[in-house]
């Protein structure tokens, strides 16, 4: 990421929307809510910004370019994007972030793609909590004018979404009867809450779904929701969610409300298949978060008629942590809309509290005995945590959506792709490598241990790395082959079902400085970014950076672990010597190095005057040390003037030149030249 002074964020630069009507909106969402619709948290604005139409470009030293944009919505709790158009070329990168740089998302690469360049599809980026943020694009020469972003809908939120925006008040919106799913109440239905997701329906409302196991256990990425919940999206006609967005392991790391926590985010959906009747909607997510090494659960499911006593609901009330709500009760019939389509569930008190489910609750799973969904939240009454014990839930049943009379209207095509027709599946947990972090040092050993894969076990690594025998069990123990290694390694596991590689990284710390100047700007700003072109040093498990400024006339400013700035004067050379020293757990590297301002290029070199009787002058002061040659022709080629210089003012006499327009040509010695006009007046 290239950082940005708020200085350097030009006017040009910058998008302003009004405050919303929040009276209106207080009507219409009691109508909502009356109507049984999410409750929404923002409102879709639609624009029109891109990169021609919008933003700044800035052209760095290399050619390489960058595009910001500045989108403030005033008196907004949050904002988030909805795009028409997105697709990045290979080496694009894609920031959003907020003016203090507290938040930030990103990078969005050329990974996150899923149209083409003529055809580039709809796309969506998550929420940022301030009334401003700023995007940055940064687009490497070689792909030029390639990339392709189209903003049409700014998302202005309006209600805080809970934790998510780090709000004073544990309890977000949620009633305070509900239990967090990390108390007590939670603790045999670990598996199954990773499962779980809080869902942005086309960025400004908010359900709940879950993951889904399939007969085939190939982590295809399913997720049931409710129907309700997806507007006026059909299997049978308009597919397309690439505006929602899923939040995973969005929920407090203990029985009280916890803060300071960002969870993961996907984006983009296909509907497969939905039906009123049951009030179920099935997605397949285009990003997998297995493919972000999120933590993730495929809960299994069960079509039988009859679920058993006891169960568990889990949900994200009002798009708060996620929750668990409990019964010690048989499913009974439903009453509304569908009775036969849906079960109903009244909750009992237990030692945290007595949950419920809320608006936001919608499309969250039931759960029975045995841990499998059996229905998915369809709607309830409105006593929520006012009563809870006169409060009840109705869950559309999965063995009535699992039949229908279309592949486009039941669950069984895609949940049972080759028609087994069991009754019931099991959960599906990820096979997975579990590291205190990926760093291997020679002067400690770090565990590997693999979770939830079959015997026999085989771990190999790469030539940088030891393991210590035996190497056949389920955790092994890894040290640096040499104390001098810093590199990217591996280590790796074949069991019964496949291979799991790990990429590490092994010793100290190891990066080289980028140096970019803004030159868009007469502060000369000069942004550092720590780099590596082989290994990221924000892979490199580094845990402290100290940036230290030893020398110099300039100042230094560190914004984060791997990027800072140095700025001095405008009109004086200034220069900072800088010692920058990285930590991990193998221990510390040192980079010193100096800033400086970049030279004024020749093009900053123009006649004064450019209209002249006697003479003008070029001056050649603040160019780096060189020769440079002076050539003065006129329209038709003929040569008047011809001469050199080094880095002094250079004065012309033009009294013998006749009147006319003349061509000034500037070379250095390397052959770079730049032209200026010049008139001749007597």
């Amino acid at each position: 990421m290239f950082n940005l002074n708020d200085g350097a964020i030009v006017n040009a630069n910058k998008e302003f929307l009004p405050p919303l009507n929040l009276s209106t909106i207080a009507s219409e969402d009691i109508m909502d809510e009356q109507n049984g619709l999410p409750p929404r948290f923002g409102v879709p604005v639609d624009v029109n910004y891109n990169l021609t139409n919008s933003g700044i470009w800035t052209i760095l030293p290399n050619n390489d370019r960058i595009w910001r944009l500045k989108v403030t919505c005033s008196e907004a709790v949050s904002i988030n994007l909805l795009y028409d158009q997105f697709w990045l070329p290979e080496g694009a990168k894609l920031h959003l972030y907020t003016q203090d740089k507290t938040q930030m998302l990103g990078a969005f690469t050329s990974e996150n793609n899923r149209g083409t360049n003529n055809n580039p599809s709809k796309f969506t980026t998550g929420l940022l909590f301030d009334e401003s943020i700023i995007l940055e694009l940064y687009e490497p020469k070689n792909v030029e004018n390639l990339s392709v972003l189209s903003i049409d809908k700014v998302v202005q939120g309006y209600i805080e979404l809970s934790q998510l925006a780090s709000a004073a008040n544990g309890y977000g919106d949620s009633g305070p009867c509900q239990v967090n799913v990390n108390c007590i109440e939670g603790q045999n239905w670990q598996d199954e809450k990773k499962g779980v997701a809080m869902i942005l329906v086309n960025g400004s409302r908010v359900c709940t779904g879950s993951l889904v196991n399939n007969t085939e256990a190939d982590f295809k990425p399913y997720f049931l929701t409710a129907n309700h919940c997806i507007g006026s999206l059909d299997a049978n006609g308009n597919t397309d969610a690439s505006h929602y967005s899923f939040y995973w392991n969005y929920e407090s790391n203990s029985c009280n409300n916890s803060f300071n926590y960002v969870p993961n985010a996907t984006s983009g959906a296909t509907l497969k298949a939905n039906n009123p009747y049951s009030d179920f909607a099935l997605f397949e997510l285009t990003e997998s978060p297995l493919n972000s090494n999120i933590d993730v659960y495929f809960n299994g499911w069960d079509r039988t008629i009859t679920p058993g006593q006891t169960g568990a609901g889990i949900h994200h009330p009002r798009g708060d942590f996620k929750k668990i709500s409990t019964h010690y009760m048989v499913p009974t019939q439903g009453q509304n809309p569908n009775p036969n389509a849906s079960w109903r569930i009244n909750w009992i008190a237990t030692q945290n509290g007595h949950s419920v489910t809320e608006p936001g609750s919608s499309g969250s799973p039931l759960f029975s005995y045995n841990h499998r969904i059996i229905g998915q939240l369809w709607g309830g009454n409105t006593e929520f945590c006012n009563n809870p014990g006169d409060a009840h839930s109705d869950y559309g049943k999965f063995n009535y959506s699992w039949v229908g009379n279309s592949p486009q209207r039941r669950l069984k095509d895609w949940l049972d792709p080759n028609n087994i027709n069991p009754l019931f599946v099991d959960g599906l947990k990820v096979i997975d490598v579990v590291t205190p972090e990926n760093l291997v040092c020679a002067n400690s050993a770090t565990t590997f241990t693999i979770q939830n894969a079959a015997p026999p076990y085989n771990w190999t690594s790469s030539t940088n790395i030891t393991i210590s025998p035996p190497t056949n069990g389920s955790t092994i123990t890894a040290q640096a082959y040499n104390s001098n290694t810093r590199a990217p390694g591996f280590v790796q596991v074949t069991h019964a079902t496949g291979t799991e590689t790990i990429n590490v990284w092994v010793g100290k710390p190891l990066v080289s400085v980028l140096l970019t100047p803004d030159i868009s700007v007469p502060e000369k700003f000069v942004f550092v970014d720590l780099v590596n072109s082989n290994y990221a040093p924000e892979l490199q498990e580094v845990t402290n950076a100290n940036w230290q400024k030893t020398g110099g006339t300039g100042f230094l400013h560190q914004f984060g672990l791997f990027d800072g700035m140095g700025h001095g004067s405008a009109v004086h050379p200034w220069i900072v010597n800088v010692s920058i020293e990285l930590t991990n757990s193998c221990g510390t590297t040192t980079n010193i190095f100096d800033i400086a301002p970049p030279a004024p290029p020749l093009e900053s070199v123009v006649p004064i005057p450019n209209s002249t009787d006697e003479q003008f002058s070029l001056d050649f002061s603040n160019l780096p040390l060189d020769t440079y040659y002076i050539i003065v022709y006129d329209q038709y080629s003929n040569i008047h003037y011809s001469g050199e210089n080094s880095n002094t003012e250079k004065t012309i006499e033009t009294l013998n030149i006749p009147e006319g327009l003349y061509i000034i040509q500037i070379y250095d010695s390397q052959g770079n030249m730049t032209a200026k006009n010049l008139i001749v007046d007597h």
